[in-house]
């Protein structure tokens, strides 16, 4: 067995990560765990930011990324690619290690061999092992990623360390749905294999309009309400803004279409190009976003807290959600031209299906929560969230200054997935980075304790409640999931000592 100093490390934000190589080496981190009691701690593409630690936390784990693992091989007879757990779906412009280029990601890679994987998220730099685990999902009730798995190779923890395969094809195929949504705690995910299909393009919209004028019937539930359209549109995306004054909706939707020779795309455009560049847009957001964030601290500050600076402050805030936020965004986020109507746009399905790429991660930095609802309770959500904004927006302690995204995700038959056992319709709560408020305290911890009541399960890689509605945040979240009990059985027999047991599942799920 290799000894763990042979493993090559790199410090990432005052981090040591181990760069594991082989499964000799994910066994000697095992070893290594069960005799110092450090667990192991997982980092993908640094996607599920509540789960990346700091420069605190430095000692209490062996932090570890598999970027070494990122092998894609084709089974042409059975149209299947294997792909190993730290291959990026797509380009990382972020990966610590370098390695993350487009040509080495999963999705380029089949798109040059005629496949296509028919749904993903609304961005492509994570893992294909980060985003198994955490039950990342786009936005179709139609396709999901999910369902195209077939197999996960995955080095557990016991003594000695096994690696295991779970299938589809088990003849009892309870250990697969188990381990498809693991939250990295049954092992290493040394490879995933998924079945594929032909390669294929897209085409679609994006309309921008007031709440009253949008085409969907938002608060109903007759032929054209929001479950019918999700239901019946491939791939679906909305973004709200409810603020008093905005009140405005932005509907993505795009189908596929059959790949022809000469295409050419014309890719949607999320942010205004200046220059053939996204970035300066996006520098203007940040730069926005950040004032209104540090807002009026960082005003104040400047004249040195003066009676005048604070009353200078005071009439701004009063007119911010009135006039400022609705002229902002009436540059951002403009109300079609009739003249030109929405948006349309065309492209290849690896680069147009992740709408939000080009969305800068360090320009524009987003924190969130997602709560993920069965879709037969759509309009009943929908008019809960219009009563929690208040009727024209009002209640800006609720609405915040961002937007709310509404996704649909297929149903699957994982055990953990959120969306196990039904469509889901999610809410994508927004909180921009930039500012040192507590996203928690300020905006989350409303949403959690308002849509307790529907059952709602969440994202495993975003904000998760630790209290909700007078009870434990882990009491919570495990009586969403019918077999927790079985999963967490399977979860520590396959890993006795706890090595993948982090301090941070650990308090989330008092496991």
């Amino acid at each position: 067995m290799s000894s763990l100093s042979s493993i090559e490390t790199l410090p990432v934000n005052g981090v040591t990560y181990y760069l594991p190589k082989t499964t000799e080496d994910l066994s000697t981190l095992i070893e290594s765990s069960r005799s110092t009691g450090r667990p192991i701690s997982l980092r993908g593409s640094g996607h599920s930011f509540p789960l990346i630690p700091d420069s605190e936390a430095m000692d209490a784990c062996l932090y570890v990324l598999m970027s070494y693992f990122d092998s894609v091989s084709f089974d042409d007879a059975k149209q299947r690619v294997t792909v190993g757990g730290g291959c990026h779906l797509g380009l990382d412009p972020y990966d610590p290690t370098g390695r993350s280029t487009l040509e080495n990601s999963l999705f380029y890679q089949l798109f040059q061999h005629g496949w296509a994987i028919p749904e993903m998220g609304g961005i492509t730099h994570q893992t294909v092992g980060g985003f198994l685990s955490t039950g990342s999902s786009g936005g179709s009730l139609i396709y999901s990623f999910d369902d195209m798995l077939v197999s996960l190779s995955i080095l557990t923890a016991e003594n000695p360390p096994q690696l295991r395969t779970f299938s589809v094809d088990d003849a009892d195929p309870d250990g697969f749905h188990a381990a498809g949504i693991a939250l990295g705690l049954f092992g290493f995910i040394v490879s995933a294999t998924f079945r594929c299909v032909d390669t294929f393009n897209i085409e679609g919209t994006e309309t921008i309009s007031t709440v009253d004028n949008c085409a969907i019937d938002l608060f109903g539930s007759g032929p054209n309400d929001l479950k019918s359209w999700m239901q019946k549109t491939e791939y679906t995306r909305l973004i709200w803004w409810p603020q008093e004054s905005v009140q405005k909706m932005v509907v993505w939707q795009a189908k596929q279409i059959p790949p022809v020779s000469g295409f050419q795309p014309k890719p949607y455009q999320e942010v205004p190009a200046i220059f053939g560049s996204n970035i300066p847009a996006s520098v203007a957001a940040d730069m926005i976003y950040s004032a209104i964030g540090n807002w009026p601290d960082w005003f104040t500050d400047t004249f040195n807290n003066s009676p005048e600076s604070r009353l200078f402050a005071d009439l701004i805030s009063s007119q911010f959600y009135p006039m400022i936020l609705p002229a902002l965004l009436s540059i951002f986020v403009p109300v079609d031209d009739p003249a030109t109507g929405p948006q349309q746009f065309r492209d290849y399905w690896w680069s147009g299906l992740c709408m939000d790429n080009q969305m800068n991660d360090k320009l524009m930095p987003v924190k969130f929560t997602e709560l993920w609802i069965p879709i037969d309770k759509a309009p009943e959500v929908m008019n809960e969230l219009l009563d929690f904004y208040g009727q024209s927006g009002q209640n800006t302690d609720n609405t915040g200054s961002f937007c709310v995204e509404l996704y649909g995700a297929k149903g699957g038959k994982f055990w953990l997935g959120p969306s196990y056992g039904s469509d889901v319709i999610r809410i994508d709560v927004f909180w921009f980075a930039n500012t040192p408020k507590d996203p928690v305290v300020t905006l989350f911890q409303r949403y959690w304790d308002r849509f307790a009541k529907y059952d709602f399960r969440c994202h495993w890689g975003k904000y998760l409640p630790t209290t909700i509605a007078g009870q434990s945040g882990a009491a919570y979240l495990q009586n969403q999931y019918p077999h927790w009990a079985a999963w967490a059985q399977l979860r520590q027999r396959l890993d006795p000592d706890n090595v993948f047991l982090t301090p941070y599942w650990k308090a989330h799920l008092a496991l």
